[in-house]
């Protein structure tokens, strides 16, 4: 709770902190006219949106075609499949992001150098792009919507779609009236986690995003903290939006 009012207080205040009047009971809203009044943080808050809804869409899919395989399927090494995803979690997303940098980088990246020599085409990947980020972002994300989605369909009982099929019904009808009802509250959970964890990401946004110059509310706390002179009470507003963000999200979400 402490460094949440901090955060708050620090976006009410014109001084930065260290400096007097810091710690003084006298507000103003003068850096959120700042940050609402400046071209950056809409379009900071349209590329955000942008970001978590692709990456979202891209690796909710990923995770829920895994977690089909693997649970309701007879395919080969389906258990292998789980397992690989599953310890895709324990490597830090930011080895993720350095990865790909070298595997698709336009200057250095091998499969650019792979490609050129087959092709004769120069730089044909560019990962330093929007949809560069949505790509390495989406498969850091995937074993999270598998894992929600794995526990979903653990549960479900497959004598209800067996029901189904007795009574007559097609495929597409049991998925519409009986396993897409029993797994909704999974998809609902795995949908706000990959939204809310897409937004508060960091890594992929300033490795990838910076150097497109496609900045988000992460990057635009660090780069309003990181230069000189720091801006705190921007930074602060970035920061309250993201929480704001977050929670409309799971207000729908509940």
């Amino acid at each position: 709770v402490i460094p949440l009012l901090m955060v708050i207080w620090a976006s009410l205040k014109v001084e930065r902190p260290g400096e007097p009047g810091f710690f003084e009971l006298s507000f103003s809203l003068s850096n959120y006219v700042r940050a609402f009044g400046s071209g950056n943080f809409w379009q900071a808050t349209w590329n955000t949106l942008y970001f978590a809804l692709a990456s979202t869409g891209l690796s909710f899919g990923l995770g829920t075609f895994l977690a089909w395989v693997v649970h309701r399927t007879n395919t080969p090494l389906a258990r292998l499949i789980g397992v690989i995803t599953l310890g895709r979690i324990i490597i830090p997303g930011i080895l993720i992001t350095v990865s790909w940098i070298l595997l698709a980088s336009p200057s250095i990246g091998v499969l650019n150098h792979a490609l050129e020599a087959v092709t004769g085409i120069k730089r044909i990947l560019n990962v330093y792009s929007f949809w560069g980020m949505v790509w390495v972002h989406s498969l850091e994300i995937t074993p999270l919507a598998y894992l929600l989605l794995s526990a979903a369909l653990q549960s479900m009982d497959p004598r209800l779609e067996e029901a189904s099929a007795a009574a007559g019904a097609g495929h597409w009808s049991t998925l519409r009236r009986v396993s897409l009802p029993l797994i909704m509250p999974a998809v609902g959970a795995a949908v706000m986690l990959l939204l809310i964890y897409s937004v508060e990401t960091f890594e992929v946004p300033l490795l990838l995003g910076g150097r497109a110059q496609v900045r988000v509310y992460t990057t635009e706390i660090y780069f309003n903290t990181a230069r000189t002179p720091t801006d705190w009470g921007l930074s602060g507003a970035y920061s309250i939006a993201i929480l704001l963000l977050c929670a409309v999200f799971l207000a729908v979400y509940f």
